[in-house]
């Protein structure tokens, strides 16, 4: 997470610029960098995040060494593309976790999208992530939220109320 406006980014990035956004002097955005062996230059570097901002907590490359990572956004307007979620939700507990796939050298968004509740009961907080051995991406945080996205066939597919 940076708010520093002049980080170097690749010709060819995919966002080239921190999104200015008037309710804030110096909104942070997410940055990714790939920099060579013993960091002697930046191969690739990107900025990536809506006009609100997002803080990266994770990374991870898959089997074509493209970029995912993880966090949590502060703006509806977050990039997506193909998104699991596209509602933004955010709560007391947690802003909105979100989830981007970039190609290899940061050009292009693979994917995008937000991970949290379907109703504004929830928020989630992003943990980690990793891929398995198949490029699914397997991600883990925690919920508050009673709608959070789950599969038919999973260990707890709803939440526990005590």
């Amino acid at each position: 997470m940076t708010s520093e406006t002049n980080l170097p980014v690749s010709p060819n990035s995919y966002q080239k610029n921190i999104i200015p956004n008037s309710l804030c002097a110096a909104c942070n955005a997410g940055y990714i960098m790939k920099v060579a062996p013993l960091a002697t230059s930046v191969l690739a570097a990107t900025y990536l995040s809506g006009s609100g901002g997002a803080h990266f907590q994770g990374i991870a490359l898959d089997s074509n060494s493209n970029v995912l990572v993880g966090g949590v956004a502060f703006s509806p307007d977050f990039p997506l593309k193909n998104p699991y979620l596209s509602t933004y939700q955010t709560s007391t507990f947690a802003a909105a976790m979100v989830l981007a796939e970039l190609k290899n050298d940061l050009s292009a968004l693979l994917f995008g999208s937000y991970l949290s509740s379907t109703s504004s009961l929830g928020g989630a907080s992003f943990g980690a992530l990793t891929f398995d051995g198949g490029d699914k991406a397997i991600v883990v945080g925690q919920t508050l939220a009673l709608d959070f996205p789950t599969t038919s066939q999973s260990f707890q597919p709803t939440v526990l109320v005590q």
